[in-house]
């Protein structure tokens, strides 16, 4: 019947437009699936590309660190060279005082010894010189006792040879 194939014709239209409206539902869903994709891509990409800037930053971060930790480090050393080599210059400098005082020290006892052996060789001058002084009056004692005893001998042979004479003429005058 007619009202059977209407019926039925219906129908057919009916799920073909179904069939259409589900067609088109599906491209809807396809192209709101690939906006959704897209949009978790763009997501992940941000996410990627925020991540990586993060990690940039914490690299530089970290870099920026590690370059004020040696510049610490270099600083420390410098200031332990420099204090290293004050103490060098000081020491080299109390070292030259030392020689200094030391050579001085060294020429003040020079000195002192000089002026000792001098005043010893003067007193030594002087005591050679009064034994000598000594000697020689010594030497005029026994000079002027020599000549006295020369004298006192003479005299002594002079009258001994007088009383001889005189002892010569006596036996002379006496008969024999």
């Amino acid at each position: 019947s007619e009202l059977e194939k209407e019926g039925k014709d219906k129908s057919r239209v009916l799920l073909a437009k179904a069939e259409e409206q589900l067609n088109e539902q599906e491209d809807e869903i396809k192209k709101l699936n690939e906006i959704i994709l897209n949009a978790k891509c763009h997501a992940i990409r941000d996410a990627q590309l925020m991540e990586k800037k993060e990690i940039q930053d914490e690299l530089a971060e970290e870099n920026k660190r590690l370059d004020e930790m040696m510049e610490i480090e270099r600083l420390r050393a410098l200031e332990q060279y420099e204090q290293r080599e004050l103490d060098r210059q000081f020491k080299q400098v109390e070292g030259a005082n030392i020689i200094k005082t030391q050579i001085n020290d060294n020429e003040q006892r020079r000195i002192l010894e000089d002026e000792k052996r001098e005043q010893e060789k003067l007193a030594m001058l002087r005591y050679l010189e009064k034994l000598q002084r000594e000697d020689i009056t010594q030497l005029e004692k026994k000079k002027i006792a020599r000549r006295d005893h020369a004298d006192v001998a003479k005299a002594n042979e002079e009258i001994r040879s007088r009383r001889m004479n005189d002892s010569d003429k006596r036996n002379s005058r006496r008969p024999r």
